[in-house]
């Protein structure tokens, strides 16, 4: 079963556009993967003072990442590190090619040969 890393960008962006991506994700045969720096750069928007629908679309994602995670659908890892989150989430990929993407973020579309998953039109995952 192929894994997936979702990165922050990715799941806000999921979130916002009302994307069930988890259970996408499952029906393609993923195992998802959420790192444990993803968590922690969530709680930091939720308890941000930026604008209230950022704060509420990271709030609904960490109750699904929570439920998620007590189901067993998805599995925590560390990435390690101190660095900017998408820093490690490149160096994590490069370590693992086979890990597969989910992300918005050109720099890390860019800088990274995985096969990524990314939202197409707001509407539909596509995998490039």
């Amino acid at each position: 079963m192929p894994e997936i890393i979702l990165d922050t960008n990715f799941i806000l962006n999921c979130i916002k556009e009302k994307i069930d991506f988890f259970e996408e994700l499952q029906q393609r045969g993923f195992h998802i993967l959420i790192a444990d720096e993803i968590i922690k750069e969530l709680e930091k928007i939720k308890k941000s003072k930026q604008k209230l629908h950022f704060r509420q679309d990271a709030d609904i994602a960490l109750k699904l990442i929570y439920k998620f995670l007590e189901e067993q659908f998805v599995r925590k890892i560390k990435i390690g590190g101190k660095d900017y989150v998408d820093k490690l989430i490149i160096d994590f990929l490069r370590k693992n090619p086979d890990i597969y993407l989910g992300t918005m973020d050109k720099l890390i579309k860019t800088n990274l040969r995985n096969r990524k998953i990314v939202l197409r039109a707001r509407k539909k995952l596509d995998i490039v």
